[in-house]
């Protein structure tokens, strides 16, 4: 009879059904049966089906069955999450990445786009309609035509764990369907990589003959593990952000009673201290005996402060009780992700040699299940909108429409929470909020709980529902509905838009880059250009640090690479490999893997390309096919050259996969590139920018700036955009604006009175009365005698436009070629026989040196000596033969400015005289901008010799002074009171410092003299005018 209930027991799982026919060996029994289950991993679910073993006196059937679901989770979930670097000690964790229920849909790039693919992290993707229930990894194909089936590929469920292979944490799944060979299963091998900030979507990157599938998976949980920790039972992940809440664990009527079954029961709360007093009323927890209630012994005090390493959380409660008079008694609690145990309980696991309790909790409250932000179409399209998510604040949401009495302001966050937001409480996992106007009170505007889909004309729809009740319809509750368009180059921002919203439901547009579905982009074999994102790469720059190729080693034998070129090797060139970018050199023999002449270079996903080498030679296996290598380059800003790791060689389908992580696959506004070109010309920003920090100022209202002329500001306020390179912050400090993105910016000779050049910047917040009209800014660079701060000129509301002025002597324009230099001597001025001694700067025994604390925020000594080697300094270190030095405080020295080395002198206007000391160290790898320093001589009729400032160093290495000086003011003519004009000297030779002196105090006398008579004049006809008036009056 079909009364069966499954059993567990001595760790085995039984059916039994009872209640059969009568039993023909004993009339007392009936027909019964028995099954046992066992968990069979390498088996499917059906497994071996009902096996049968024996049939007993009282007519017991018994049988055994093998398979994979008598597996426990522990047998079936047997998958490291984390991993320790054996060559870098660096530690790993993916736990946060493991779906409890379905799995994580992949961007497909590279198979028809009716192929959807799941993946989990060391769990299956049950879930997912009609996937195996045991699969980790899903492979789901709709079938066209009238036949519009589906079709289900288990593409592996077994793993032991992450590991690290070639220096890439890769995830390994076995034993999935068979493979069309009739012998091999399928399996799925993960790629990840490390990028803080950055969650993506897996993508999935290649096959081999549709039995083995590669994934690649950039993600911040990838990183390296962090430590913190965090007070009040609350902690924020350092990766992530996500704040983990334990407060709700305490019980403040009754503590947590927990044995280890030696006749130990233990009191525990967290977060609060013990209901009972029996050991002290600061004990977290309290051990005692359950047959001796008065032995009680304290096991660690109470405290709050919560730690996260490992991906793992936990108390540690120390200083209890001493033990056995060696060591004081202290408690470990861990907390273990349970998606269905809200609350849960602690459980005794062991007690160690130093009396150490260790507990473990299994709860909820310790899950961090990464949100999932793909869009997704019928058709199999899909757009990735995770990186809108933020993990700190939100983004506010813009009412350019500026209804009267509409003047709410609504934060939101994209496919997760809101994080904690300055100023604002919104209620607990509201995904959209809002500020009241006139009550300050916060409203819920609705949870994310379902994905964003993908409407028939292209527009991305994202809601948000659940919120709070509605006032004006009691039935309804708050939501939100936000609708994504493309909007090509720009990020953009979200906009209120009041007509389509009501008193329950606000509707938000939002038109962004992110939006955008094909990525339309121009490309040759070594450039590429991203219309959505307007950014620009080039893998050219990949061949500078290699001179003729990258070797790699494979089991077939030496694979020679070489990207936008043919390998330059002799023997290669004249064999097989003739104009092959990469080629494979095997026992004494050659073959060409792709040529150069036949490449693609296509966007895969953000921040990864796809560069294809096809023609290769005739496939061994396949007459008809050629051998092809695929290359995924990854952006990785810190990660230097890099260097090609082969991944995949698929003898069947002739195709060899490379994966390489490099800063010049990154966009080229990543790569400090400081020079703007347009039909205008050239214009280079690096002078004017600091190196490694931005450009802050506050205005006359108390308004502060960030500003980055060449980067992206790189410590940027809260509200800031990623990519922007100028924000406000009002003076209250609470909102804060972009005026303008990085990638850009422009330029153009200025129209404005003494300006020399504008430098504009574009995609700034919509912070006008105009629709979706974004904020812009033009900085007019002016020529000044010294170098200062920009200065806002005015907000142009009808433009949307920022004016800010900047005067600086780098704005001056230089008046010609290099002045003659002789030993230091440099000729101003050849007609009227103008110099300038420099050597009047030198000084004979000691240097000159300004402590200076550089952009970085080191604390370092200047020391320069014009004209001369510097006196008195290390004679060992790196400032030997030179004239300008910074020593950090650490004593290390660095030379920035060489004596021996052809200095060069030029006017520029303003009568500014700049001096320049160069060195023959390179700014950085990969530029031909070396170190120098820059002295720029200005007059300062106060100061005879006066002294060097420091100023900044700029992103181009260049160290920046100005020098003020007496000696400086002899580079204007002067006027005398006739208004003829005489110069600084009537001679050919030019002047000294006496003859500087002598004529300085000739012009004093005569000025003054001057002077006095005129005011002498001036009071004598003043004095007989006021005699004439008193007179009359008489």
């Amino acid at each position: 009879m079909n009364n069966g209930n499954l059993i567990y027991e001595r760790n085995r799982l039984t059916l039994r059904y009872t209640h059969g026919n009568k039993c023909d060996l004993s009339l007392e029994n009936r027909e019964s049966t028995l099954i046992h289950f066992y968990c069979n991993l390498t088996g499917d679910i059906i497994g071996s089906g009902p096996i049968f073993i024996q049939r007993w006196p009282n007519c017991m059937h018994e049988f055994r069955w093998y398979t994979s679901a008598a597996c426990s989770s522990a047998q079936l979930y047997h998958c490291q999450m984390s991993i320790t670097d054996q060559n870098t000690g660096k530690q790993y964790d993916l736990s946060s990445l493991v779906k409890s229920n379905g799995g994580w849909l992949a961007v497909n790039a590279k198979s028809p786009s009716n192929q959807i693919y799941y993946i989990n992290v060391c769990r299956s993707v049950q879930g997912v309609m009609g996937c195996p229930n045991s699969s980790k990894s899903c492979l789901i194909i709709n079938q066209q035509g009238k036949n519009k089936s589906r079709i289900f590929h288990n593409l592996g469920r077994i793993s032991k764990g992450i590991k690290i292979e070639n220096g890439l944490l890769s995830l390994f799944y076995t034993h999935g369907d068979i493979c069309s060979d009739g012998s091999s299963r399928k399996t799925t091998r993960i790629m990840f990589t490390c990028k803080y900030g950055v969650k993506n979507a897996p993508v999935f990157i290649s096959h081999e003959n549709h039995c083995h599938y590669y994934f690649l998976w950039i993600h911040e949980a990838a990183c390296p593990v962090q430590s913190a920790a965090g007070e009040n039972c609350r902690i924020k992940n350092p990766l992530s952000g996500h704040i983990f809440n334990l407060n709700s664990l305490y019980n403040p009527n009754q503590d947590y009673i927990v044995t280890d079954r030696k006749g130990h029961a233990f009191n525990i709360n967290v977060c609060g201290p013990l209901n009972v007093n029996y050991c002290s009323n600061q004990s977290a927890n309290c051990q005692f005996y359950q047959t001796n209630h008065t032995l009680r012994y304290n096991c660690g005090r109470v405290n709050k402060i919560l730690y996260y390493h490992a991906g793992q959380l936990f108390f540690n409660y120390s200083d209890g009780d001493l033990c056995h008079g060696l060591h004081h008694r202290s408690t470990i609690i861990t907390f273990i992700c349970s998606p269905n145990i809200t609350i849960g309980r602690p459980i005794f696991i062991n007690e160690s040699r130093q009396c150490v309790y260790s507990f473990i909790w299994p709860t909820k409250l310790a899950c961090e299940e990464q949100t999932e932000c793909l869009a997704t179409n019928p058709n199999g399209s899909m757009v990735d909108l995770s990186p809108l998510t933020r993990n700190q604040g939100g983004w506010k949401v813009y009412n350019v429409q500026n209804s009267i009495g509409i003047d709410k302001k609504i934060y939101i966050n994209i496919c997760k929470a809101l994080n904690p937001v300055e100023n604002l409480r919104c209620p607990a996992g509201s995904a959209a909020c809002a500020i009241l106007p006139r009550s300050n009170l916060t409203v819920n505007l609705g949870g994310f709980d379902h994905p964003a889909k993908i409407d028939p004309d292209g527009s991305i729809i994202l809601r948000y529902a659940q919120g709070s009740p509605c006032s004006a319809d009691t039935s309804r509750n708050r939501s939100t509905l936000i609708i994504f368009t493309c909007r090509m180059g720009s990020i953009g921002y979200p906009v209120l838009d009041l007509n389509r919203s009501d008193s329950c439901q606000d509707t938000i547009w939002w038109r962004t880059n992110r939006a955008c579905t094909s990525k339309q982009s121009k490309w040759n074999s070594c450039w590429i250009h991203n219309a959505i994102t307007n950014s620009m790469y080039n893998l050219s720059r990949l061949n500078q640090f290699s001179e003729s190729h990258y070797v790699i080693q494979s089991s077939y034998g030496l694979i020679y690479l070489r990207i936008c070129d043919t390998v330059q090797n002799l023997a290669l060139s004249k064999s097989e490999c003739a104009g092959a970018s990469v080629c494979l050199a095997q026992n004494g023999s050659s073959l060409s893997l792709g040529s150069v002449d036949s490449s693609l270079l296509t966007i895969l996903d953000r921040d990864i390309l796809t560069l294809q080498y096809f023609n290769g030679s005739v496939c061994s296996k396949n007459s008809s096919q050629r051998i092809s290598t695929t290359i995924i380059l990854i952006c990785d800003k810190n990660g230097g050259n890099g260097k090609p790791i082969l991944i995949t060689q698929d003898d069947d389908s002739c195709e060899f996969n490379f994966i390489w992580k490099t800063k010049y696959a990154c966009s080229l506004h990543y790569q400090n590139e400081c020079t703007i070109r347009n039909r205008n010309g050239q214009f280079d920003l690096s002078p004017f920018s600091l190196m490694g920090s931005d450009w802050k100022w506050v205005d006359a209202k108390g308004n502060r700036y960030w500003l980055n002329l060449c980067d992206p500001i790189r410590n940027r306020p809260q509200g800031c955009l990623p990519s922007a390179a100028i924000c406000m912050q009002d003076r209250n400090e609470i909102n804060t604006e972009t005026l303008g993105l990085t990638w850009s910016r422009n330029f153009s000779p200025s129209n404005r009175d003494q300006s020399v050049v504008t430098v504009s910047y574009a995609f700034g917040a919509p912070l006008c009365q105009r629709r979706n009209q974004s904020a812009t800014t033009a900085i007019h660079f002016s020529c000044d005698s010294r170098i200062s701060k920009p200065k806002l000129l005015q907000f142009d509301m009808t433009k949307c436009r920022a004016q800010f002025l900047w005067p600086s002597i780098l704005a001056c324009k230089r008046q010609h070629g290099p002045l003659p230099d002789n030993d230091c001597i440099i000729t101003v001025d050849q007609q009227t026989g103008i110099f300038f001694n420099a050597n009047d700067f030198a000084l004979p025994s000691n240097n000159w040196n300004i402590t200076v604390t550089t952009n970085y925020g080191k604390n370092s000594t200047l020391f320069i000596n014009v004209c001369k080697n510097l006196n008195a300094l290390n004679r060992n270190s790196s400032c030997v033969d030179s004239s300008a030095c910074i020593v950090e405080s650490d004593g290390i020295h660095h030379q920035i400015g060489s004596s021996t080395m052809h200095r060069e002198f030029y006017m520029r206007n303003h009568n500014i005289l700049e001096m320049i000391l160069p060195t023959k160290h390179r700014c950085r790898p990969g530029t031909n901008k070396t170190i120098t320093t820059v002295i720029f001589f200005r007059c300062d009729p106060d100061q005879y010799l006066g002294q060097p400032n420091f100023v900044y160093e700029s992103q181009d290495c260049k160290y920046i002074l100005v020098w003020p000086t007496l000696l400086a003011c002899y580079f204007s003519e002067i006027k005398n009171l006739n208004g003829t004009v005489i110069t600084a000297t009537d001679n050919t030779t030019g002047i000294s410092r006496d003859q500087a002196r002598n004529h300085v105090t000739i012009i004093v006398i005569v000025v003054s003299a001057f002077i006095i008579c005129t005011l002498s004049t001036r009071l004598l006809v003043f004095w007989r005018n006021n005699r004439k008036n008193v007179l009359f009056m008489r």
